[in-house]
């Protein structure tokens, strides 16, 4: 290349770096404000710095605004707080570890998009949306290991304990139940997402116990997924297909020598399986399965009223959630560790009824999450034997007065 030609590509480029710097330039003389004036007034005027401090003093207004108490609250922004907590440097002052819990738990708690978030703590949307994502995420990193812990045999052990004196149902580990969550349309996804009551979810599911809180939780699998293989795709199933949960095998119904498998209490939604027990179909069934279906509904009540608490206490579950599939997922797995927070700290809200609540009284009628859809799925023989000892069990030595009650 010729000196010329040289010359002549360096003043190309120089021509091109002035014209970037006076789009930049005219960009930010467009620009009214760094910050608008309606922020910067968030000391003044915004939420939490003109309401939360009453809130705080009135137990009855928290648990109203944010669904726990404050004490519970404080004790959560003791755990909470140091991994939130930012920086002050020289250009921007940070919101600090309280407000942004604040923002969460009322962006959970409530029906509040970003939007309205954002004109009531004066703080801008892509803020509001940024510390719910960050904060959600060190919430389910910090209180998992607390209130959800991986259980070993012994906790599976006590879970079967507090079924069987609760609800009288022998050998049960937990009840297990799904939900779908309704996101907005994922980018570039297609029907992947879209299930089939015709709109855009996620996957929730989990197992409780006999309290009703969560023990296990699996969500993120995609609505758009046959409900019918849900279960044995999802994580959770492939676990306890695979023994990977470290529940016990086999055990002896108290005060019987009747020997089978530790078991789990579904729907009609999930596969019968030795460790996976679901009711009869509901077709003129004789006297003993509707017995049998009966008490099974009794154990599943724990994971009905769960659910159903999930959403009075989490009212986000009241709408679509507006996030991609992976923040959504993190929103959720958040409120169910919540879910058990609240219930530790406050164990008096921990009230599940002993007989079946018809779903209608459990769950909002607003409410925008949805039953996994029920699918005929093939039955194991081992399955069906041991729900055949159990019928007789529930007629025999197991029998109790007030179960003839629903013929």
């Amino acid at each position: 290349m010729t000196s010329h030609c040289i010359v002549l590509s360096v003043f190309a480029t120089m021509e091109r770096l002035q014209l970037l710097l006076l789009l930049w330039l005219k960009r930010r003389r467009n620009r009214r404000y760094w910050v608008h004036p309606i922020f910067q007034l968030r000391e003044t005027f915004g939420e939490y710095h003109h309401l939360m401090q009453q809130v705080l003093s009135d137990d009855e207004k928290c648990l109203a605004y944010i669904r726990m108490r404050t004490d519970t609250f404080k004790t959560l922004l003791e755990m909470i707080g140091p991994h939130i907590e930012k920086r002050t440097t020289n250009f921007r002052k940070p919101l600090p570890a309280t407000e942004r819990l604040v923002i969460t738990l009322r962006y959970l708690a409530s029906e509040d998009t970003h939007q309205s978030q954002s004109f009531h703590f004066r703080a801008g949307i892509s803020t509001v949306r940024s510390i719910t994502a960050e904060t959600c995420t060190v919430i389910w990193k910090i209180l998992q290991p607390q209130v959800m812990p991986k259980p070993n045999e012994e906790h599976w052990l006590k879970i079967a304990s507090e079924y069987f004196t609760r609800f009288q149902f022998p050998l049960c580990l937990g009840a297990i139940d799904g939900k779908h969550i309704r996101i907005k349309k994922p980018n570039k996804s297609g029907s992947k997402y879209y299930n089939y009551k015709h709109f855009f979810s996620i996957i929730l599911l989990a197992v409780t116990d006999a309290s009703g809180k969560f023990v296990v939780v699996d969500v993120g699998s995609c609505g758009g997924n046959s409900d019918g293989g849900v279960f044995s795709r999802s994580s959770l199933g492939k676990k306890l297909m695979s023994d990977k949960l470290s529940i016990p095998q086999r055990g002896y119904i108290p005060g019987t020598d009747i020997e089978l498998p530790y078991m789990f209490v579904a729907d009609e939604a999930f596969p019968l399986r030795e460790n996976i027990m679901k009711p009869f179909p509901h077709r003129q069934l004789a006297t003993e399965k509707e017995i049998f279906n009966y008490r099974l509904s009794r154990a599943r009540n724990s994971v009905e009223c769960s659910f159903g608490r999930l959403a009075q206490m989490w009212r986000i579950l009241f709408r679509q959630i507006d996030e991609q599939p992976m923040a959504a997922t993190n929103i959720v797995k958040a409120i169910t560790v919540l879910h058990n927070f609240v219930l530790v700290n406050e164990p008096h809200r921990l009230i599940v009824p002993e007989a079946p609540v018809p779903n209608e009284h459990l769950l909002p009628r607003r409410l925008t999450y949805q039953n996994l859809q029920k699918h005929r799925q093939r039955s194991t023989k081992c399955g069906m034997q041991v729900r055949e000892k159990l019928v007789n069990y529930f007629m025999t030595e197991g029998a109790v007065p007030w179960q003839t009650n629903i013929l």
